[in-house]
């Protein structure tokens, strides 16, 4: 105490001269001489210098330009390194009326953040009163479902039973489909109404009986029966026929001749039936 520094560095050995510049400490080296250095090249932390510290433990500090302390520090614009360490992820802010607290879920495990502008698939989430502007099917966007624009309105499903109104259907490429069969001898050849009104038989060698499905009541299909290459072979219609005339028509058993004929659906199981045209 009360002693200059002169007398001291000559006491330790070092000469009577002063440090050349400030913040310099006198120390002891590992040669057992003493010399005046900064405090990093003496191994010691000041508390101005800029040091890196390691293997360190710091109890409750208090950490210069944050406001707070480090349980609920705030921070202005942080920034995290990505794994290279050669970019940031910089947080920005909007300016607030009032504070906001975010809650973070309780997890079970890891998860993410979902953001606005990056593609992600959500799961288990209730989305109440959603605005939804357009749907797809995939993520090529190759198939659109337009969302009804009207006030209150009801999406067709594929299996609900439902009424529809105001809709217009043309079933043009069922008027127009020719449906071929080609029977086993004494079997029955099933005409399905739903795939075609244009039904074409070719006889097999043998009789056989024709059954209908699928109909609709005001339905109009056709029928062509052809004869095999050897002719003579017969037809048990289906039940319940009406025939023009009153009486059922006899089939053109000439090899190879075809005849046509004309169905109305008028009921359940119910027909009016009519001659188009035969041996042709």
């Amino acid at each position: 105490m009360g002693e200059d520094v002169n007398a001291l560095g000559a006491k330790l050995g070092i000469g009577a001269t002063t440090p050349t510049t400030t913040n310099k400490i006198l120390y002891g080296s590992a040669t057992g001489t003493s010399a005046w250095a900064t405090p990093d090249t003496a191994g010691i932390v000041d508390k101005t210098s800029a040091q890196t510290l390691t293997n360190k433990t710091l109890t409750s500090p208090a950490v210069t330009g944050l406001t707070g302390s480090l349980s609920s520090p705030v921070i202005t614009t942080p920034q995290i390194n990505d794994t290279s360490s050669d970019h940031q992820y910089i947080f920005g802010v909007s300016e607030l009326a009032a504070d906001r607290t975010v809650t973070l879920p309780l997890l079970a495990g890891n998860d993410e953040f979902v953001f606005k502008n990056f593609t992600q698939t959500l799961t288990l989430k209730t989305l109440t009163t959603p605005i939804i502007a357009s749907l797809y099917q995939d993520a090529g966007k190759t198939k659109l479902m337009t969302v009804p624009d009207t006030a209150s309105d009801t999406l067709v499903t594929l299996a609900a039973t439902q009424a529809l109104t105001n809709k217009t259907i043309t079933p043009v490429a069922l008027i127009n489909t020719v449906i071929s069969y080609t029977p086993d001898a004494a079997g029955t050849s099933t005409l399905d109404l739903a795939t075609g009104n244009i039904h074409k038989i070719t006889m097999p060698a043998g009789n056989i009986t024709i059954a209908i499905s699928n109909e609709m009541v005001g339905q109009c299909f056709m029928i062509e029966i052809t004869q095999d290459g050897t002719g003579s072979r017969t037809v048990t219609w289906f039940s319940t026929i009406k025939w023009a005339g009153g009486d059922a028509p006899t089939l053109t058993t000439t090899a190879s001749k075809r005849d046509t004929f004309g169905f109305r659906v008028t009921g359940t199981d119910t027909y009016d039936g009519f001659i188009v045209g035969q041996n042709i």
